[in-house]
């Protein structure tokens, strides 16, 4: 009935493991969990394996093969009708976590996302911007979901059909970190796959300071650019507001104008960031004059 897949990248998951093998003694269905470990370091794997045993399998790859890759490998290994993802960095707040997704399928079920949530307990400054952009901009409300159910769709927490992901899978041109998700729901929406959102997140427990969220948010934005330019059709912009935002600048060439202010704004931006945590506005600028520059960079080298 039910495959739980969580990809595994440098992170113990024995809590998490343990906590989903629980609610599965629960259910009255079969449900299987399936681990894979992305070549982490020896020292997660060590602890991880130990989790194998009849209803866990662990397989650890000798070499990372992305975030796009990893989530189609587990094709390979998974058994049953739905494919239930969920990030190595989750933590369960509801003990219905499993109950909740079974009694949300039916016939019309192809993709099922449970949304996010973040602990509201103010971390070390170090550690903030990661939290603010967390709590502000990935955890809509159901009901906010559900009005634009593709651009809130997140990979860290849903439940999809496999018959659904056999025929849209993950792009495995994607190598970086970033925007796999993106590209994914866009695909899903030009083949009028159902989207369906409830009430039912994952706490995300993130290890990322403010210098390592600002590296991912700079690897996402060059995979953004990617997909835009190589990967997805003409409509694709209107799917991020970063993009969107852009795309209007350049219509009426504020990009030239902000092109020369990155050379002395991007670094002292990203100091701030860095050290304050910021305010996300001040993010927001960093982001977009980021996609300037990249853009720019992108150009001259093709020229």
């Amino acid at each position: 009935m039910l495959s739980i897949c969580i990809p595994v990248y440098n992170c113990k998951v024995n809590l998490l493991t343990n906590a989903l093998l629980d609610m599965a003694n629960r259910q009255s269905v079969p449900i299987e969990i399936i681990l894979i470990d992305d070549a982490s370091l020896f020292v997660y794997h060590k602890q991880n394996v130990l989790l194998a045993g009849k209803y866990v399998k662990y397989i650890r790859l000798d070499e990372n093969i992305g975030r796009a890759k990893i989530r189609n490998l587990f094709l390979k290994y998974a058994k049953y009708e739905y494919l239930l993802f969920l990030d190595c960095d989750s933590k369960l707040t509801k003990h219905d976590f499993i109950a909740a997704y079974l009694s949300s399928i039916n016939k019309n079920s192809g993709v099922i996302c449970g949304g996010r949530i973040y602990d509201a307990k103010k971390k070390e400054r170090n550690y903030r911007l990661r939290q603010k952009y967390g709590i502000d901009r990935e955890c809509p409300p159901v009901n906010k979901r559900k009005q634009n159910p593709y651009s809130s769709f997140m990979s860290n927490n849903f439940l999809i059909k496999r018959e659904i992901f056999q025929k849209i899978p993950f792009d495995e041109r994607l190598k970086k970190y970033g925007h796999e998700d993106t590209l994914f729901a866009y695909r899903l929406r030009q083949n009028n796959i159902l989207v369906q959102h409830i009430d039912n997140p994952a706490l995300h427990d993130f290890d990322e300071d403010n210098r390592e969220f600002i590296k991912k948010t700079e690897q996402a934005i060059e995979n953004l650019l990617y997909i835009s330019n190589n990967l997805a059709g003409d409509k694709f912009f209107k799917e991020v507001k970063l993009l969107r935002t852009y795309e209007q600048l350049k219509k009426y060439s504020f990009d030239k104008v902000l092109l020369f202010s990155f050379v002395y704004f991007l670094p002292l931006l990203r100091k701030i960031l860095i050290n304050s945590g910021g305010e996300l506005f001040l993010f927001d600028i960093y982001k977009l004059l980021y996609i300037i520059k990249l853009s720019k960079n992108l150009q001259s080298s093709n020229n």
